[in-house]
């Protein structure tokens, strides 16, 4: 875990020429000055040094300056120089004491990772950004989840609107309690009516033919008293047409025994139609009914997928090692002590701010707190408090010349007024 040493800046945005020289076993460095004086120059200084083109603003150079230099000292023996010019061009030369380093951003790049976070903007992010950002720290990568959870949701919304449809569907289907299991075909009906009806025919036929037999015969009968002579042949005649008349009079009797009834068929062909348009609609009712109950269960399907990984983020969530007691993931975002973040207090949240500012680059112990203004006597005590708990360092920018032990830049040079460092806490030069 490194610090910084020793700092040194000319021609970074306002500031002309500055020396610092933290006190080596110190947590805080204040930085004090009016506005527009290179306050936040100072601190940008440290950035330019190891954040490379990342960290160049728009216009890096002083007014009227061929090029910026800074020379940044660290307390692992590191020391980083880098020059730049106006059009953000840069040299970096970085050494261990001995030999200047190869790779040098690269080293700078693996040290600092986020050196650009303040842990004060923390707070001012919203929930998002929040648990986006811890979950990096933390090493919880829910991209893969949150896709598939996105996809399940999104189906199950739209089964669940196709749910709805079909219930309101199946709710204004008719159901028929009487109808019968299946349709029945009334063709089939239509030509069981018609050959009923060739068959009385034929039998109506039959009988009339019966009949007029039966009246020959009478008639026979009688020519046979007139013609004794033809009797004999007349008789036998008529007792013959008698006895086909007795069988034709049997043949009519079991047809008309067996015959279908006319009158049932004609009846229950005008019924048919009626059964069948139940049997329909029951057999309509019926898919729907299908449909909605597979609608349904993938519906629950989909659902339980979502709590499957609503449980697999709880348990990663569970098993990571957060850098504060008490931090968390809900839905909504970062939760501190089982609330939302933003409902903690405000010192709880400073504490998890400065926890969360030093966990992400725990090589180089260092933070910059660009709007020191907005602290508080109560809220600065605390992250100095926690920056020495934390065996790190924090630069602090600061409105004003009245903090005991602060820097005070004005002009882009270090000056000594009533409340400054004593020297052996900070030093300036100015050129």
């Amino acid at each position: 875990m490194s610090k910084i040493i020793g700092l040194q800046a000319s021609n970074v945005k306002r500031l002309r020429a500055v020396e610092i020289r933290p006190d080596p076993d110190g947590s805080m460095v204040l930085v004090g000055g009016r506005n527009a004086q290179g306050k936040s120059s100072v601190l940008d200084s440290i950035w330019m040094a190891l954040g490379g083109r990342r960290a160049q603003p728009a216009r890096p150079v002083r007014d009227g300056a061929e090029h910026a230099s800074i020379r940044l000292a660290l307390d692992n023996g590191l020391v980083v120089e880098r020059t730049i010019e106006p059009d953000g061009k840069t040299v970096l030369r970085v050494s261990d004491g001995t030999a200047t380093l190869r790779a040098p951003q690269g080293i700078l790049d693996a040290l600092v990772r986020d050196l650009s976070f303040d842990p004060l903007r923390f707070s001012e992010m919203a929930e998002k950004e929040q648990a986006e950002l811890l979950r990096r720290l933390v090493g919880l990568d829910f991209s893969k989840l949150d896709r598939s959870r996105a996809e399940y949701y999104d189906e199950r919304r739209l089964l669940g609107r196709e749910v709805s449809q079909l219930e309101g569907e199946l709710a204004g289907l008719p159901h028929h309690a009487d109808a019968p299991p299946a349709a029945v075909s009334a063709a089939e009906l239509a030509q069981a009516l018609e050959d009923a009806r060739a068959q009385a025919a034929r039998t109506a036929a039959q009988r009339d033919a019966a009949h007029h037999k039966a009246e020959r015969a009478r008639e026979l009968r009688a020519a046979a008293e007139a013609a004794r002579r033809a009797a004999v042949q007349h008789d036998a005649e008529a007792e013959h047409l008698e006895l086909e008349s007795e069988a034709d009079a049997y043949d009519v009797q079991q047809a008309l025994e067996t015959a279908p009834d006319l009158e049932a068929m004609r009846a229950r062909l005008d019924q048919v139609e009626a059964d069948n348009a139940k049997v329909r609609d029951n057999e309509r009712r019926a898919a729907v009914a299908e449909r909605l109950e597979k609608r349904r269960l993938a519906v629950e399907g989909l659902t339980a997928s979502l709590a499957e990984i609503d449980e697999e983020k709880r348990a990663a969530i569970e098993r990571a090692e957060f850098p504060l007691e008490g931090l968390g993931f809900a839905e909504e975002g970062v939760t501190l002590g089982g609330i939302p973040f933003a409902q903690a207090s405000a010192a709880e949240r400073l504490r998890a701010s400065v926890a969360i500012g030093l966990a992400l680059h725990p090589d180089l112990r260092v933070l910059l707190v660009r709007e020191g203004a907005l602290l508080d006597d109560d809220a600065l005590r605390l992250v100095g408090e926690l920056a020495a708990a934390h065996e790190a360092q924090v630069w602090v920018e600061r409105v004003g010349d009245g903090d005991e032990g602060a820097i005070v830049i004005e002009d882009g040079a270090v000056i000594s007024t009533p409340g400054t460092a004593s020297p052996e806490r900070a030093e300036g030069v100015a050129q």
